[in-house]
């Protein structure tokens, strides 16, 4: 079915001219629908990876709940330009939250004009911004009841359930490479308990569960041309957890001097002052 048809079901007013691929995510497909006669002539088309996020209904819903909600305390705040800071659902023709077709799950976004995307942090600036969107954004949604959001991807930051699974792994060693990697698997184990301070804390009742966004890169914060946070994207993860999972996440990219997949290790080290100002701006 062509992407022609696909945006032709949802509200999407005025005439579509030209729908092209837009971005670089790896998950879902992504497409800039341009238009003519239009207040706003740009949208974004996706389609959802289902082979990933099986419950799409769920995960709709959570983005349609968090999305209004966001909106609403930009209101009250009385923000200006609110259509550029946050994400907001055009709905289908028949109402809907998505268009189901042949099996696949399509969606449309506003598109935020003139914004600007980093892929890692290229400066302490652009870390500490992009951190100060992230805690803006678990600030705005903190009054918002975790319980009517669902798990995307169950066990997502479980990391009892990761540990367990691990273990299955060497246990299984269907590559027989564990007798080359005692040390490394050693290395592991030794940190196992300071690894699940967080979710035993949680089960123990003495974390408060919040809705939190799970991946908290830099370029899933959309920047204007002067470089000040205006939104923040990517929204498939957004589970109940713990404001550390953020944090820690948004630590684990900015902080790394590497790419996460990077093969050559030499590339790989902790940088403190990108620490620091990510934790400045997360924290205020």
């Amino acid at each position: 079915m062509s992407v022609d048809h696909i945006a032709s079901q949802f509200k999407i007013p005025g005439k579509i001219t030209s729908i092209t691929p837009y971005g670089g995510g790896h998950i879902n497909d992504t497409f800039k629908v341009q238009c003519e006669q239009a207040a706003v002539s740009n949208y974004i088309l996706q389609k959802v990876n289902h082979n990933v996020f099986k419950d799409i209904e769920g995960l709709m819903e959570n983005i349609s709940k968090v999305t209004a909600h966001i909106r609403m305390k930009l209101a009250e705040s009385n923000t200006e330009d609110i259509a550029r800071r946050s994400l907001e659902l055009i709905k289908a023709k028949n109402g809907d939250l998505f268009v189901k077709d042949k099996g696949q799950f399509w969606r449309v976004f506003n598109f935020i004009e003139d914004h600007k995307v980093y892929d890692g942090a290229p400066d302490k600036l652009i870390a500490y911004e992009g951190a100060r969107m992230f805690g803006q954004f678990l600030t705005q949604l903190s009054d918002l009841n975790p319980s009517g959001i669902v798990e995307t991807i169950p066990k997502f930051h479980n990391i009892k359930y990761r540990l367990s699974n691990l273990e299955l792994a060497i246990k299984a060693d269907p590559l027989k490479r564990v007798c080359c990697l005692h040390e490394e698997i050693n290395y592991v184990r030794s940190r196992y308990e300071v690894m699940s301070v967080i979710q035993n804390l949680g089960e123990k009742g003495l974390l408060t569960p919040r809705i939190v966004h799970n991946d908290t890169k830099i370029n899933n914060v959309l920047f204007d041309q002067q470089n000040k946070g205006l939104c923040v994207v990517d929204l498939d993860t957004i589970m109940p957890g713990f404001v550390h999972y953020d944090f820690g996440d948004g630590i684990r990219t900015c902080a790394n001097t590497g790419a996460e997949d990077d093969e050559d290790l030499k590339n790989i080290e902790y940088d403190l002052g990108m620490f620091k100002s990510f934790s400045s701006g997360f924290i205020e």
